[in-house]
């Protein structure tokens, strides 16, 4: 399926930004969490919240991995969802999260993926029409 597939890319993408270690264990329990929540889901246009909720599980579990295994302190991040820019009925859904290291320097985790709007409703489409963006802070 190709949202299932967009996530999944959108995961290990993010994954791939992180430290190396990390990458190949926490890649596949993060990418399974994903593809198992849009699965439940595909039958129909998700909202963007719905969306949020469904990357929001990926995010939580490699900012903790991160967080555990590279001794660093979380800072703060957003989940964002925007228009594609030359990519008409796309939706760009993304996430970055920023880290300081050990010695205070800060880290970035972020990856995109596009989206048809198709997957979107239209109430969500109209909100992105209008505003550009929607956010979602990751705590």
């Amino acid at each position: 399926m190709l949202v299932t597939g967009a996530l999944a890319a959108l995961a290990k993408s993010a994954l791939r930004a992180t430290v190396a270690p990390i990458v190949e264990e926490a890649g596949g329990i993060a990418v399974d969490a994903a593809q198992g929540a849009i699965r439940g889901k595909i039958a129909g246009r998700m909202s963007a919240e719905e969306w949020a909720d469904v990357v929001i599980g990926t995010v939580d579990a490699l900012k903790d991995r991160i967080v555990a295994e590279q001794d660093m302190r979380y800072v703060g991040g957003e989940i964002k969802l925007t228009m594609s820019a030359g990519k008409q009925n796309m939706v760009t859904l993304s996430f970055c999260l920023f880290f300081l290291d050990g010695a205070e320097k800060w880290q970035k985790a972020d990856a995109a993926c596009d989206i048809p709007a198709a997957r979107f409703t239209l109430e969500t489409l109209e909100e992105l029409a209008a505003a550009g963006e929607i956010k979602y802070a990751v705590e």
